[in-house]
Formats: C-alpha cells, structure tokens, sequence
C-alpha cells in the first residue's frame, strides 16, 4: 500500500474569509489534508493531486462510496447540533456562512435542511476535480486515509491525469501522461448525443459511424487514446450510449450504439465505472424500450460490452467496491 503524505491545517491556512482556495499541492505527489474542527470531533479529510494534474479514478470513484457516505452523511445533517458547531467553527476562521469553501467539505455543506444554505456564494467551478474531500467524524478519518492509499497501488497511473500541455509531471507514477489525444468529442460521448434530436440525420450520422469505426481499429491496434476534451471535463464526462438519439438510418444508429459500447470496454478507464453500472442499470430497467430503440441483437452486443467492462474493472480494482468507513487501518 502506497503511505500519502499526510498534513494537518487550519482551514485558515486553506482558505480565505471569503472563500477563496489559498493553499495548493506544489509537489510532484499526491498529499492528504486534514482540517480537524477545532469545536467538535469531525474532520474533513482533503486528497489533493499532484501538482497540475486532475483527479481520476482516485478518489470516491465508486457506487459503493457513494452509496455509503451519502447514508452517513444523510445522518449528520439533520443533526443540528452538528450544524451549530459547524458554523461555530466557520465564525472562528472569519469566514461567513455564504462564503463557506464548501469544495472542502462536500458533500456535508449542501446536503439537507437548514445548511443547504451555507457557501451559496462560494463558487467551486474553478476546483472540480482538482480536490476530492470526505467529511467524517474523527473515529473514520484513519480508514478514510487507507481508503485513498489502497487506491493508488491498483488504478497506478489512471489514479491522476496531467495535461502536457500545461504540466510536465513526469515523476508520479500515478499520472497518466504520453496521450493521443485524438478522439473528438462527438465519438468519445458529447452529451449533444443525447439532446440534438437532429444531430444524426442523414450523412451526419454516416461519418460517426465511420470515426467510431476508426477508434476501434485504432485501439484494437493497442493504441493510447484519449479524447481531444479540455480538462477537467475529459474525465468528468463519461462516454455514452446514445439508444434514445434520432437517426435518419436505423441501421447506422445500431452500429454506432454497438461501437460506443465496444470503445468503453478497449478504453477501461476505472473512472467510467460509476457511470456504466448505472448506464447498464437503466437499459436493464427500460429493457423493452432500449429494445425498441436499438434492436433485440443490438441491445445484447451492447450490454455483452459494457458488463466486460464492468466485471474486468470489478477484478483489476477490486477497491471500487470496498467501504471506506471500514478500510482496515495499519497500526
């Protein structure tokens, strides 16, 4: 198990009476931050990438994850005597209730009743995915910690991506680097897709069906790709399965469903996961639709894809589906 460098800070020293992220990670490695209330037993435990990189599948990347921190999280919230210390805690650092850095404590600061309110000004756009954050009471900050250094170890060099063109990080082993970054964004899963009914009539559709096509050739080849998409929506936006877009071709549009599926599963990027387990969720529920949609055969290649996918992520990182409340801490 890879050991992160831990740190602990006052909020101060993060952030400023009005909200704005001060502190960043200057080094080539990953580092936690823990920001312990000084008023109650809760902490906010900060995984920061290393410098000039974007969190990947590092992080809480998985349904399991999810599901558990936002049960306990659900919890606390409604917990006023936790939200009194809260803001106690906020008033301490000088920093207003609307200007609460709430990227530093999601997803406790927008979550039910009374505290939607807190860091309504506070504007988190400029941090996505360049801060992951879990706030929990003191007795899961050890297992929280193991949680993010297990990570490491299994999604290696897909736990942060860098873009070259602004960052040379080439120390970290837990970078991705070296792209070619050539799969536009209409193959690789723009949500045009889904919402521009028109998009796909006619020759429109003919040429995504023959980039999607080249994709495939090209990583069935073993090529590295990556979408030609700015970060850090490059790995917040997972592909598509376009079932519910409108094509002029029938035919064309069961093609192009069938590839997509078949480049998620030659990509297996781990940040897909939480994505495609939903994805393959709701075309199971909606069986009868998707169907009607797409085809009988064509709906069975795509699910075929997309559950390899799924249980060759399930295999090779066996972390996504681990609690991180219950992470086994080293003595």
């Amino acid at each position: 198990m890879h050991k992160l460098e831990v740190i602990s800070k006052h909020l101060r020293e993060l952030a400023s009476p009005d909200g704005e992220i001060i502190f960043e990670n200057k080094s080539d490695k990953p580092v936690v931050v823990l920001l312990k209330s000084p008023v109650s037993a809760y902490t906010s435990i900060v995984l920061l990438p290393p410098a000039g990189c974007y969190l990947a599948a590092a992080g809480v990347c998985s349904p399991t994850a999810h599901s558990v921190l936002h049960d306990y999280t659900g919890k606390m919230v409604h917990d006023e005597s936790v939200y009194k210390d809260f803001l106690k805690w906020m008033r301490r650092e000088k920093i207003k209730k609307d200007f609460v850095p709430t990227i530093l404590f999601n997803p406790y600061t927008r979550w039910g009743g009374s505290i939607s309110s807190v860091g309504k000004k506070f504007d988190d756009t400029p941090y996505f995915q360049k801060i992951e954050r879990v706030f929990v009471g003191d007795e899961h900050v050890g297992s929280i910690i193991a949680f993010f250094e297990a990570q490491l170890p299994q999604f290696q060099e897909y736990s942060f991506v860098s873009d070259d063109m602004q960052c040379k990080n080439r120390t970290c082993k837990y970078v991705l680097h070296n792209l070619d970054r050539s799969i536009e964004p209409d193959v690789y899963g723009d949500r045009s897709i889904i919402y521009d009914i028109n998009k796909w009539i006619g020759e429109n559709g003919e040429r995504l069906l023959r980039s999607l096509e080249h994709v495939v050739e090209r990583l069935e080849q073993g090529e590295r790709l990556f979408p030609n998409i700015t970060f850090p929506e490059s790995v917040l936006i997972a592909p598509r399965i376009p079932w519910a877009s409108k094509f002029s071709n029938l035919e064309v549009k069961r093609k192009c469903v069938v590839l997509r599926s078949k480049i998620i599963a030659l990509l297996g990027f781990p940040w897909f996961y939480t994505s495609i387990v939903y994805n393959v969720q709701g075309m199971r529920e909606c069986a009868d639709l998707v169907i009607r949609e797409i085809g009988h055969d064509a709906y069975i290649e795509v699910l075929s894809n997309l559950d390899s996918f799924v249980q060759k992520i399930r295999t090779k990182y066996p972390i996504v589906d681990a609690n991180p409340l219950a992470m086994p801490v080293a003595n």
